[in-house]
Parts: structure tokens; sequence; C-alpha cells
């Protein structure tokens, strides 16, 4: 199942359990369809770039949120029809987000470990330790988070990238 993401603009002055049923509506019918909710965002009432007109309406300000998901792609039609009929939402759009090549659980496994590996490797400030990356402009010699080699800064004349020449003002 692909990643989406659902941002929507709904009414300004919308009262907190009407917002919060639309959201419900929009998660209920995603999970009914096989789908998982990874995530809900709520901006609160934002200022628009411009206005938003609806017959004898004019909204400056909208209640922006965000859903993010992954459902099967035939349930899309549906979920734009739930919130192109809905008169509480002036805007939405749902975007497809990149596919990870690694599935939730593999990441949560990964973070876990990282943060293993930070805790047990305390630094002399007793914080995590940096982890090293090695420059790809250098040779092999791995940076620091300072952005310096082991080294101390001083690395090879041949790794080090020339500044650059300052031009004398005309005058």
């Amino acid at each position: 199942m692909p990643l989406y993401e659902l941002l929507c603009l709904s009414k300004p002055l919308m009262a907190r359990p009407e917002l919060a049923a639309l959201m419900r509506q929009c998660g209920e019918l995603l999970c009914n369809a096989g789908g998982v909710i990874t995530g809900i965002k709520s901006y609160g009432n934002q200022e628009l770039a411009y206005n938003i007109r609806r017959p004898f309406e004019k909204y400056g300000e909208a209640h922006i949120w965000q859903m993010n998901f992954m459902v099967p792609t035939e349930t899309l039609p549906t979920l734009n029809h739930l919130l192109n009929v809905n008169d509480n939402v002036l805007r939405h759009v749902v975007v497809k987000r990149p596919h990870f090549k690694h599935t939730a659980t593999d990441l949560m496994r990964m973070i876990r470990n990282q943060e293993l590996l930070d805790a047990a490797m305390p630094d002399s400030n007793g914080t995590a330790a940096a982890a090293e990356v090695s420059d790809p402009r250098a040779g092999s010699e791995p940076l620091t988070s300072q952005g310096q080699g082991r080294s101390g800064g001083a690395a090879s004349t041949a790794n080090q990238i020339p500044a650059r020449q300052q031009a004398a003002p005309d005058g």
C-alpha cells in the first residue's frame, strides 16, 4: 500500500466536536478499506495567503490539519467524494508520498537500535556521542560532528578544498 498525505483546510469557526467528527469520518473510511493511519497533525487556525470565496461567504483564515495514511489506491475517490460533499471543508489535497523500502516494523527496529547505541556510548559531556560520517570530498578519514577529521581539523593538504579567491575592488 502506498503512503499518502491529506492536507485539509476546514472552516475556522467549526466547533471542536465537528472537526473531530470530520477527522473520525475520514479515519473510519480509511480503516474500513484496510488502510492504516500513520499520523494526524492539527495546525490550528491559520491566516491564508488569499481569501477563499464561496457563495455569500469569504474566508481569510482556516483550520489546517494533516493526516498521513497507507491505503489501497481504490479508496482515494471515496475519500475525495467525502471531503467534496462536506460543507465544512474549504480545500483539500491528497499527495502520494515517496515509497519507503522498509516496512514500519523495520523502521521502528532501526530507531530502537540507534537509541540503544546512542545511550550506550556517552561522550565526555555525558551525552550521546555523535556518529562519524565519512566526507565524500576527502579521502577515507571520517568526520566528527564538528566537520573536522580526527586530526583536529588539519586534514592533509591534498584533501582540503581551496578557499575562494576574493577579487580586489576596482577603483
